[in-house]
């Protein structure tokens, strides 16, 4: 037994190699499923003092199948990060060279001449809009398509139908690291779609290139980074900013309360980012009516 709570304890705060599951004695893992439920159940009431909160993850933990497939999942996980911080850098150059489509025209005194023309306004802002989504959805379906390609050359799908407890034992979340990389492609088009709304509406607003950059900057990069200092209810709400999620939340217990509904963080994230299409019609309109001088 001593062994035992030694080897959980070692499990639940540090990741277990599938090499080190081979050098184990089967014998000595006979009570490693009723010890990592109980773990469970410790770290739940520890974590949340609200039983309906608590309750949405014993949900979860009900799907989690037993007993778990073992195999070699480092090259899955690894493949995930790459996913990862493929996505945060690709929202950033999208920021970044989205910037300029409607502040760009106002910079270089083009405006005033395209709001002359017959199609200048309406029709010239729908176009740029509608290529703006364009872009952001064929280059993530590019470099998606590229790391899918890349992870299974590297690593082949060795791995992909692992449960996400054998790299973390307390996640309660009934997936394998196959449905994690669904998810993070999912997430990261989402996120794509996110940057272009919130990109296209500091253009409409600035009148010039610089201030849209910073403000996508400061929104898409620094507010992330620094939100680690804000109070938890802030560093929830800039977690649903396009570059500040992280599929790893898959992994953990967080929850947003929205309206009576609690609703687990990455499904939480992932739903918000399409919302921010939303801006897209504000950006057009602010365009179009923006005077010329």
């Amino acid at each position: 037994m001593l062994f035992l709570s030694s080897l959980l304890l070692h499990l639940i705060s540090h990741k277990l190699p599938y090499a080190s599951w081979g050098e184990l004695e089967p014998e000595r893992l006979l009570t490693y499923y009723q010890d990592r439920a109980r773990a469970v159940d410790r770290w739940l009431t520890s974590q949340f003092d609200d039983p309906a909160d608590r309750a949405v993850f014993e949900d979860q933990e009900a799907g989690v199948q037993t007993p778990f497939l073992y195999d070699w999942y480092s090259g899955q996980f690894s493949a995930l990060q790459v996913v990862q911080d493929t996505f945060l850098g690709v929202c950033v150059l999208l920021g970044i060279a989205l910037a300029p489509l409607f502040s760009g025209e106002v910079q270089t005194a083009v405006l005033p001449v395209s709001h002359c023309t017959r199609r200048g306004r309406g029709r010239v802002a729908a176009a740029k809009l509608a290529a703006a989504v364009t872009v952001a959805v064929a280059v993530w379906a590019l470099i998606g398509g590229v790391l899918v390609v890349g992870r299974r050359l590297a690593f082949g799908n060795r791995g992909l139908d692992c449960p996400i407890q054998l790299l973390k034992p307390l996640a309660t979340a009934p997936l394998t690291f196959g449905d994690c990389e669904v998810y993070a492609l999912v997430y990261g088009l989402a996120c794509c779609l996110g940057t272009v709304g919130i990109t296209a509406a500091l253009s409409a607003l600035a009148s010039a290139n610089f201030p849209a950059v910073v403000g996508m900057f400061g929104l898409l990069v620094l507010l992330p980074m620094c939100s680690g200092l804000l109070p938890w209810p802030v560093r929830q709400l800039v977690a649903l900013l396009p570059t500040a999620g992280d599929y790893y939340d898959l992994f953990r217990q967080n929850l947003y309360h929205l309206a009576g509904l609690r609703i687990w963080s990455p499904v939480m994230q992932l739903a918000v980012q399409p919302l921010y299409l939303v801006l897209l019609p504000l950006a057009w309109r602010w365009y179009v009516r923006r005077q010329v001088r």
